[in-house]
Order: structure tokens, then sequence, then C-alpha cells
């Protein structure tokens, strides 16, 4: 006798995580192009939206220093932007995209999907031997609606950062993510660091050299990195959730670093 067996359909294999993750990130990512292209230096950059509005936290690197900056979206939309205002001591800059008619403190409608950098600095930070993915327009590899690359790593530590460009000590000390991943190359700064979930950990940092060994550094200023200044008589601590909170109300001034005499430790 011949055994039927009834044919049974296999389950649909389950949506990569890994993609689904990526192609959340890419929608709040931008490419940046503004000043740069002489002397080695690169016109092109990364930046993370943190507003529904078009607020865009970046790196404070020669790129915005211009009075007009282009952003490509995810979508592919073209538009310009403006910077708000920058605070090298924490390497950080706020930029927003322009809508015709409207004024640069006027809600713009745009509605754009966005990382929370205030609920992302309450959370517990990556540890040593955490996975990360870092997102960025490293070497200008997306225009438009082409996706920013995605690279893969994990934290090596998270310690104070002693970096170098040319001949001059950087002016960030805090806290950083040490990471096994190459996201020193041109355009990678101000990138996206995310846990493999897609939260976001970090800034992706510029290229700097190690102030103590002269190697490449790849790494990534937290979400909620912290730097101390002077406020008149008064020294306070600043953060990057207070800069972009504040930096979208018009109301943050750069301050004077006090700088840690301990050294970066």
């Amino acid at each position: 006798a011949l055994l039927l067996l009834p044919l049974v359909a296999l389950p649909a294999a389950a949506a990569d995580p890994f993609h689904a993750v990526a192609d959340d990130v890419n929608q709040k990512m931008v490419k940046l192009f503004g000043a740069g292209g002489f002397r080695g230096l690169t016109n092109y950059g990364t930046g993370m939206l943190v507003s529904a509005d078009g607020h865009i936290l970046t790196v404070a690197s020669q790129l915005v220093d211009t009075n007009e900056i282009v952003v490509h979206l995810s979508t592919g939309k073209r538009e310009k932007a403006a910077v708000l205002v920058t605070e090298p001591e924490l390497d950080v800059a706020l930029l927003k995209i322009k809508v015709d008619g409207k004024k640069l403190d006027e809600p713009t409608g745009l509605g754009l999907p966005f990382f929370d950098v205030g609920a992302a600095a309450k959370r517990p930070k990556a540890e040593p031997g955490d996975w990360v993915l870092a997102f960025s327009n490293q070497f200008e590899i997306a225009m438009r609606d082409e996706p920013v690359s995605v690279q893969r790593g994990m934290v090596e530590s998270y310690s104070k950062l002693s970096g170098r460009r040319g001949i001059f000590d950087f002016p960030y000390t805090g806290d950083v993510y040490v990471v096994d991943a190459i996201t020193n190359g041109p355009g990678a700064g101000g990138g996206a660091l995310t846990d493999r979930k897609g939260n976001p950990l970090g800034i992706v940092g510029r290229e700097l050299r190690n102030a103590q060994s002269e190697t490449w550094i790849n790494y990534a200023i937290p979400v909620g990195a912290t730097a101390d200044v002077r406020d008149g008589d008064k020294t306070v601590t600043i953060s990057v959730p207070e800069f972009v909170e504040k930096g979208m109300k018009g109301q943050y001034k750069p301050l004077v670093v006090v700088k840690d005499k301990s050294g970066p430790g």
C-alpha cells in the first residue's frame, strides 16, 4: 500500500531583523554637503535627525563652516539647512532644514522620523563586548535615496578621548565608545552608533589620531556625553541632550571649557 502524506507548506522565513533595523535607522540619517573640498578637507558628511521638524545633530567639523548646507534625505529629497549652533567642546553642531516661506524658529511641518537623544541618554550605556552598528556616509557612498553604509562591530572600551588632528590636541576629552569597526574614514563623522535594535548610543567621531600612540581612533561620542564649562563665575556641566534641547529653542550659547588638569586618563 502506498502511504500518502499530506503536503504541508513550510513556514515562511522570518524577516531578517538586521535588515529591518538598517532600514529603520537609515530613514533617520541624512547625507550632508557643505564647506570643504580643499587642502584635503572633505565637503561631505553625515547627520542624525533629532526632531520631526528637521533638526540635525552632527559633528562640529569644517563642513558646517558655511552659510548653507545641502541635505539629502533617505527619500531622495534634497533640502537646504542652516547651522543653528555649535559646541566645539562637545564636538557637536545642530542644524535645521530650511523650508520656503518659514523662519528657522517656526515649525516646518516636515514630520520626519528621528532619534530621541534625550530618551537614548537615559538608557544604560553599552559595555565592552556589546555588539553595535555604525551608520554613516563614509567615503560619500550614498547620494539622494541611496542608503548610508552600515558596519557591524563591538565596543572595545568606554574611556576618555585623547585625540589629535595634525599638531593640535582635540578639544573634546570626555568619554567615548572605542569600537572595532573602521569608522574614521572621510564623511563618517556625524553618523550614528546604535545597538542591535537601532537604539542610538553615540555620534560617530571624526578622523583623529590617538595623541599617545599616533594610531587612528575609531570612536563615537555617547549621546549622553557631558563637558564642564565656565559660565561667568560658575562651572556648569552641559550634555548632548541639553545642547540639542536648548539649541532647538535658540537658548544655547557656547561657553568656555574648563580643562581637566588630570589629563584624559
